[in-house]
């Protein structure tokens, strides 16, 4: 029987090479806003930060004023009687009562100015008794650091409760002097606040124009005064890290 022609085989399409992929774009990187900073300025006069800040500036007055007194109430009557049984235990409770009184300002700082300070090591004597407590604890650098940031507290908190209460006033009372400038007419018949008196002359903010110009400044005042709290405030932060700290 005749064999049947057999139909010769297609040859197999070769494979097409795959496509390389496409390296993935990189993703742009997000533009920062300006917008909420800039509406953050503006309204830093009536945040809760700018508020907590003036309070500590405020409290540093009292609190330098307390450091201040008891170290060097203290550190002189230890320092004066150094040579007698009691001078060096007089220090020694001088520089704790500073590490107390440090304590309280890491409190103060967390609290007010949303810092965590952490503590230093507390003194270990080495071997029990009074004697040697006195020695650990005079020997710890941590406790003259401390007894250092009670000294310089004062100034800084003259300076910064002076700068907190003159600022905000004249910020608070100018910017709304168009509100009570008519109580000046009314009250204490002056045509308005005075500014300066010359040689019988005498200058008052009565204008339109100088009402006008009265209340700028103060809203000026009202953008800047924030910024100083900010400020004092980051000077008294890096302060209780610099001596405070572990």
């Amino acid at each position: 029987m005749p064999s049947v022609p057999t139909t010769p085989t297609t040859p197999a399409t070769p494979a097409t090479p795959a496509t390389p992929a496409t390296p993935a774009t990189p993703a742009t990187p997000a533009t920062t806003a300006t917008a909420p900073t800039t509406r953050g300025s503006f309204a830093a006069p009536w945040s809760a930060r700018t508020w907590r800040e003036t309070l500590h500036n405020l409290l540093s007055l009292p609190v330098g004023i307390l450091g201040f007194v008891w170290v060097t109430a203290t550190v002189s009557v230890g320092i004066g009687s150094v040579l007698t049984v009691v001078g060096l235990p007089v220090l020694a409770v001088a520089v704790l009562g500073a590490r107390g009184l440090g304590a309280m300002e890491r409190a103060r700082v967390r609290a007010l100015l949303g810092t965590e300070v952490p503590a230093p090591a507390a003194p270990e004597p080495r071997r029990p008794g009074a004697p040697a407590w006195i020695a650990a604890m005079l020997r710890s650098p941590a406790s003259w650091k401390a007894a250092l940031y009670q000294l310089v507290m004062l100034p800084i908190g003259i300076l910064s409760f002076t700068v907190a209460v003159v600022f905000w006033s004249y910020a608070l009372a100018a910017s709304s002097y168009p509100l009570w400038h008519w109580t000046l007419t009314r009250y204490a018949h002056l045509p308005g606040l005075q500014l300066y008196t010359n040689g019988g002359h005498t200058v008052y903010l009565d204008s339109p124009f100088r009402i006008a110009a009265t209340c700028l400044l103060g809203l000026v005042l009202l953008w800047l005064t924030p910024q100083l709290m900010r400020g004092l405030a980051a000077l008294q932060r890096a302060l209780a890290r610099g001596l405070l700290s572990a």
